[in-house]
């Protein structure tokens, strides 16, 4: 403000104005510093509570000293757990969002997880609750072992993780070698190794996904057993069968006229 005469507004027009533009600088003024939008960084969660296990994103919106956005491919967030050794999370930028970071995480242990920034970067801390999962969903991961046997009993395959293992019912496994699937199977491991070797999560990644998906539909389309289909087929809702009677009306029809039958 310029001058300080504000209060001079009454004389006329009571409070009518000068409430209402004190009340609205204050709130533009101090509104974004209470909501922590005025904040260099901050870290955001989908969720506040969480299952062991259970997914969680995790988005970061950091600047610079001068509030510009940060220019870097990552950020690394520190998750820290009481009883528990700090575990290091790497966030990756989100495309065509300067500033954004992106990753998610897998609470592993019950408790509170304290998500924080480096401290260069002079932002707040968030607490993330993790909770003892259901005794519904009690080990309910992949079992594998039963799914490969399943699959060998009914000569079927088993897709699980990067594929790098073959199925247990392949016949011979020299003589695939050189197959489609094969060459399928073999780029998916290399790139299932570079995602891991970057700390991401591949089901995260969508050139990952969409190699996986395709591969998986061309091994069913591969492995597929020809079965013969029983195809009932109505006689007199046929064409050629409409045609033949329309010729045996108009035959008869022609034949009538020509011996001038009734």
């Amino acid at each position: 403000m310029g001058f300080d005469s504000s209060w001079r507004w009454r004389k006329e027009h009571g409070d009518r104005y000068f409430r209402e533009f004190w009340g609205k600088a204050v709130q533009f003024l101090g509104l974004p510093h209470l909501l922590g939008e005025s904040a260099q960084a901050r870290i955001f969660l989908d969720r506040i509570s969480a299952s062991v296990g259970e997914k969680v994103v995790i988005t970061a919106s950091v600047r610079n000293r001068d509030y510009s956005p940060l220019v870097a491919e990552k950020v690394v967030v520190t998750a820290k757990q009481q009883d528990q050794k700090d575990r290091e999370l790497v966030l990756q930028a989100v495309p065509q969002r300067p500033g954004v970071f992106r990753a998610t995480f897998y609470p592993e242990n019950e408790g509170n997880v304290s998500l924080r920034l480096p401290a260069e970067y002079q932002s707040e801390p968030i607490d993330l609750t993790v909770q003892k999962i259901n005794r519904e969903f009690t080990d309910s991961g992949v079992k594998l072992a039963y799914l490969s046997d399943i699959s060998r009993k009914t000569a079927g395959t088993v897709f699980y993780q990067a594929m790098t293992a073959w199925p247990t019912n392949a016949p011979t496994v020299e003589a695939a070698r050189d197959t489609p699937r094969a060459a399928r199977e073999s780029e998916l491991a290399t790139l299932h190794h570079e995602i891991t070797r970057s700390g991401a999560n591949q089901y995260s990644n969508g050139e990952y996904m969409r190699k996986l998906s395709r591969h998986i539909l061309a091994t069913i389309s591969e492995n597929r057993v020809p079965v013969p289909i029983l195809i009932e087929k109505d006689l007199w809702d046929s064409l050629g069968l409409m045609l033949l009677a329309l010729l045996l009306l108009c035959t008869e029809y022609t034949l009538r006229k020509l011996w001038h039958l009734d």
